[in-house]
């Protein structure tokens, strides 16, 4: 099977840039089915009274985007790659964390340390948190145990694929 890619973008000077990256078939995504308002996450971790507390967890939750690049470049065994960027991810989750309470909740916190105490590496809440979509780096013999423990919980696993084409709702209810 020809590793799935995934490409990081960033934006300097006015530029774009992409690199494109392998990202083996680990990633599980779920829906939390907590809904939450991302703006009032966002206005309480960053308010103009505490942003400057908050530089130093962000430029390291930025450092790790080069170490996972690193990762995902090296050439260490599919086992490894996806150990190492799964660990990366937890560091990264339990800085975001901690940028703020309403980053996390009850819910998303089984959730992570359900698919932990499964076999997850790490994971990451998508957005700006508190509800909504929560991805796993897992090995895929520990991939069936998470799903069925995360679905027990009510969260729903939403099944992706990369693609170079656009984003698109491929369902909608």
């Amino acid at each position: 099977m020809r590793p799935r890619r995934v490409n990081l973008v960033t934006f300097c000077d006015k530029q774009l840039h992409v690199e494109s990256v392998v990202l083996e078939d680990s990633l599980m995504f779920f829906y939390t089915q907590e809904q939450r308002s991302s703006s009032c996450i966002q206005q309480k971790t960053f308010s103009s009274k505490n942003i400057a507390d908050k530089r130093k967890y962000l430029e390291e939750i930025l450092a790790a985007v080069g170490m996972c690049m690193d990762v995902l470049h090296s050439s260490h065994s599919k086992m490894e790659i996806v150990a190492e960027f799964g660990k990366l991810l937890h560091e990264t989750w339990m800085l975001k964390r901690s940028l703020g309470s309403g980053v996390s909740s009850p819910c998303i916190d089984r959730l992570y340390e359900t698919a932990r105490d499964c076999g997850a590496y790490g994971g990451k809440v998508c957005g700006a948190g508190g509800g909504g979509f929560i991805f796993f780096c897992v090995p895929e013999d520990a991939q069936n145990a998470v799903r069925k423990k995360l679905t027990e919980l009510g969260a729903l696993e939403i099944h992706i694929k990369f693609s170079r084409a656009p984003s698109r709702i491929l369902f909608a209810s």
